[in-house]
């Protein structure tokens, strides 16, 4: 693979973005990024090191093929996160820029995801998508390692928890 096959892997496969999403974030126009893509021009050291460090890419991995995609060291606590939970790229920038908030900064997330799943509790069609969301995720995920022995209590756990919430509103 390539250096433009690379970059183009690394913004559509692993981060999931659009060639407008990517390009602004290494401060390119979107059409110069297509044709970087494409081969037809080729990546200047600046632009190699905008990806690397707007992304946590490592440099050998996108020059050459050679080692880890993402910068980082065994001990990282990130890296393992990464490797545990098989994050995609996305997943690994959310949590990472979590971790990097002030503690104002996150009180304000907490807020919004609250008022987020607040607003999802009082939403009629919420009890049929959570029945539905149960049935396709939490046995697959109780069965991590191929044991299902919990799933029926933790599912009364949280129906009885879902039951408190309703009646202290």
């Amino acid at each position: 693979m390539e250096i433009f096959e690379r970059i183009k892997y690394l913004r559509k496969e692993i981060l999931n973005l659009t060639q407008e999403d990517f390009s602004s974030q290494i401060k390119i126009s979107r059409s110069n990024l297509g044709s970087i893509e494409t081969g037809r021009i080729g990546v200047t050291d600046r632009v190699i090191s905008d990806i690397c460090d707007s992304f946590h890419i490592s440099p050998d991995w996108l020059r050459n093929g050679i080692g880890e995609m993402f910068k980082e060291s065994d001990d990282s606590v990130l890296a393992e996160l990464t490797r545990e939970y098989n994050l995609d790229g996305i997943q690994r920038l959310v949590i990472e820029s979590v971790l990097q908030m002030n503690d104002m900064e996150r009180q304000v997330l907490k807020k919004f995801v609250h008022g987020l799943v607040d607003k999802a509790l009082d939403d009629k069609n919420y009890e049929e998508f959570r029945s539905d969301y149960i049935k396709e995720n939490a046995a697959p995920a109780a069965a991590r390692d191929g044991n299902i022995s919990g799933i029926a209590e933790a599912a009364a756990l949280y129906d009885a928890s879902d039951d408190e919430d309703k009646d202290e509103n």
